[in-house]
């Protein structure tokens, strides 16, 4: 954590006040993560190493290490475009990326996604339901819900909505508040089909083609292997037993691939 580096990303905050913090949370919890970022503006290896050596030794059980990600109609993007900030290239990005791989690794945490990292038995129960496709419940306004069957609900950010609708006054015409408080997505077989490939491949246990072809159809699971033959031969995915996985090659073009199988 380099105050030099979190400026120029806009944080408020310093490496100080970041690692008080995680202190003080391990005080009372026995599970705190902690969020990376790589790829910094003026980020090199030489600073990210020790980023990674005061992350570690905070010990934290959980890390979620993510990329810098350019957004259309952001200050960065702006910035970037006209010059003003430079970036790590190719080489030095994944010099980053392979150290952030090594350092975690050898401290003790596995690599169980491609974002994340965990010790043993403290993987992210939160996100891992998301990523199993398993059902949850979000309440409040701008939350979204998941059936674990094919229902996907959403929330509207409008507070005021919400508590009107909730309030259990009767519905009137005039206010709008007959409409119910929520939008709901009827997903398709095959919308369930790129949801599980793209979302099991992110995970280092991969995708289970027994269950996939139980799911949807041996068919649907020929086809699947098919199209991945070609990234297997290249050393980018492997299977081990009936379970497709990215290799460590192949993450690295991981947006490529899952976009090509599905």
């Amino acid at each position: 954590m380099i105050d030099n580096e979190l400026k120029k990303i806009g944080r408020r905050h310093t490496s100080e006040e970041a690692a008080n913090a995680v202190r003080l949370l391990k005080k009372y919890f026995d599970n705190v993560s902690i969020d990376v970022m790589f790829g910094l503006p003026g980020q090199d290896r030489c600073s990210y190493r020790k980023t990674l050596e005061e992350i570690i030794s905070l010990q934290p059980q959980h890390i979620s290490s993510y990329s810098l990600m350019l957004e259309d109609g952001t200050a960065m993007t702006n910035l970037v475009g006209r010059g003003v900030v430079n970036l790590p290239d190719e080489e030095e990005w994944l010099a980053l990326f392979e150290m952030n791989k090594q350092s975690l690794n050898e401290a003790g945490y596995e690599h169980y996604e491609i974002s994340n990292y965990a010790k043993p038995g403290f993987e992210s129960r939160h996100n891992s339901a998301y990523w199993l496709g398993l059902p949850y419940l979000g309440l409040g306004p701008g939350a979204h819900s998941y059936d674990g069957e094919r229902i996907r609900r959403a929330n509207p950010a409008d507070l005021k909505g919400y508590l009107k609708y909730y309030s259990g006054r009767p519905a009137s015409k005039e206010d709008g508040s007959e409409r119910y408080f929520f939008i709901e997505e009827y997903l398709s077989n095959e919308e369930l089909a790129e949801e599980m490939i793209m979302t099991r491949l992110r995970m280092k246990s991969g995708l289970n083609l027994d269950e996939f072809s139980d799911k949807f159809g041996n068919q649907q699971a020929v086809r699947l292997k098919e199209k991945a033959e070609n990234f297997i031969k290249r050393g980018e995915l492997a299977m081990s037993g009936e379970s497709l996985h990215l290799t460590k090659k192949g993450i690295l073009l991981s947006d490529y691939i899952l976009s090509s199988l599905i």
